[in-house]
């Protein structure tokens, strides 16, 4: 009952498509509880003013994604979207022509 590892020639391609998922997988399930025991914790120390300033810039930006949010071009060039985006290798195949003068649901 031992663990199996990858080969050690997968390539380093290979290998950063897998970590990048890994990094995003792990941040989405423990980022959001260690974001409210952090603000909790923050709440009873000295610092309580960083979190009252950011509830004030919470109000403030509340409507920005209404208003088309605030795009970010060194954050969409991340080298990590193209490796997250790879890991999950799918192929459009055409098997028919669709009028562009109606709308479909494609699922």
């Amino acid at each position: 009952m031992l663990i199996e590892f990858a080969p050690l020639n997968v390539p380093f391609e290979r290998r950063c498509q897998t970590a990048a998922v890994l990094f995003f997988s792990f941040f989405f399930l423990f980022a959001p509880p260690l974001s409210v025991i952090f603000t909790i914790y923050l709440l009873y120390t000295s610092y309580w003013w960083i979190i009252a300033l950011y509830f004030v810039w919470f109000i403030y930006d509340y409507r920005t994604p209404e208003r088309g949010s605030r795009p970010s071009s060194w954050l969409r060039g991340w080298k990590v979207w193209k490796y997250y985006a790879n890991y999950f290798p799918i192929k459009l195949v055409k098997t028919a022509d669709l009028s562009p003068e109606h709308n479909y649901i494609i699922g």
